[in-house]
């Protein structure tokens, strides 16, 4: 089989590590496209253009904040998701990367089996899925029909879910809609966070992907049944904390923001500098907070004898792991 393998490098990038050594990845000849979200179509910059007209001064100050602190805590972030070894892929004859310049920009498309897609932001026109042979697969880290959408293990860590799963199937026009070649759920910690479940489904991925090499891909396509899930229906995402209701759930979204592209994680200003939250526990006995901190109506963070603490609306959290002044804070 040719096969053509795109996606963003934080899930292709790990994909990639758990095929080294198996069927899938010796015995077919695949070509990569790291693609990435900087070098998209000019038709995506001039949406994108739009979109920052229509922001409020605040909003655009906010996002240049981000990359600012994105950028300038790269040493932490890399110390947090450490790269992905790939190495092997110098030594393999058949498989080679190919520098992304656009969705269309991928030259003979029609002379690859399938296009596989494996994390991508933008929509993929039909005009470009269905040009290889067999068509494009597309690999959703959810049990289709559940959870279609960008962010399904962002949902399931704030829902805490104990179970998570990995679909692969055809690409259609509609988000995440098409017939289901393979699928796989799995157990999970609940208390696991988006990261590890992203990761999960990277190496669940990984073995469906063989699954289908070893049947030298003779499979019958079946209809997606079951309910209907949205992602953005359950929970939108939330990384300031200031703008976290008194009735979500606030260690759900720190578990949730957890995830490399989502740097700065669950983040607020503390005394002008940023604080990003990791890990929380909550604290069941108040006495030793002080009365001037109790108080049900705000979301705050203050410290008690050197450790800090969240209140949000009166519920007491003491910050395991942090980072605060530009350094990794952990107990």
């Amino acid at each position: 089989m040719r096969i053509l393998l795109l996606g963003y490098p934080d899930y292709l990038s790990n994909l990639l590590a758990n095929l080294n050594n198996t069927p899938f990845i010796t015995e077919n000849d695949i070509d990569i496209i790291f693609a990435n979200s900087s070098n998209s179509n000019k038709l995506s910059n001039l949406k994108s253009l739009k979109k920052i007209k229509k922001n409020s001064l605040g909003k655009l100050v906010s996002k240049i904040l981000m990359n600012f602190f994105s950028n300038s805590y790269s040493k932490i972030k890399n110390k947090l998701f450490q790269e992905v070894d790939l190495s092997f892929i110098n030594y393999l004859t058949n498989v080679k990367i190919i520098k992304y310049e656009g969705l269309d920009n991928i030259l003979g498309l029609e002379d690859y089996d399938f296009m596989i897609v494996a994390t991508f932001g933008q929509k993929i026109p039909k005009e470009i899925f269905n040009k290889p042979k067999r068509r494009t697969l597309n690999i959703h880290p959810s049990y289709l029909p559940e959870l279609r959408g960008g962010y399904p293990t962002y949902v399931e860590a704030y829902k805490s879910t104990i179970k998570s799963a990995t679909t692969i199937h055809f690409m259609e026009e509609k988000w995440d809609n098409g017939d289901i070649v393979i699928q796989k759920k799995y157990k999970v910690d609940y208390k696991l966070n988006n990261n590890d479940r992203f990761l999960l489904s990277s190496s669940c991925a990984a073995s469906l992907l063989n699954e289908l090499h070893e049947i030298d891909y003779k499979f019958t396509p079946k209809k997606q049944i079951g309910e209907i899930t949205y992602c953005h229906k359950i929970i939108r995402p939330k990384t300031n904390l200031l703008r976290i209701t008194k009735n979500e759930n606030i260690e759900g979204f720190i578990r949730a923001n957890y995830a490399k592209h989502i740097f700065p994680f669950t983040y607020v200003f503390y005394k002008f500098n940023l604080l990003s939250i990791i890990e929380v526990s909550p604290i069941s006995d108040i006495s030793i907070i002080s009365k001037k901190h109790i108080n049900s109506n705000v979301i705050k963070v203050f410290k008690l004898n050197r450790v800090f603490i969240l209140n949000f609306y009166g519920k007491f959290y003491k910050l395991n792991r942090y980072i605060y002044k530009r350094k990794l804070y952990a107990d």
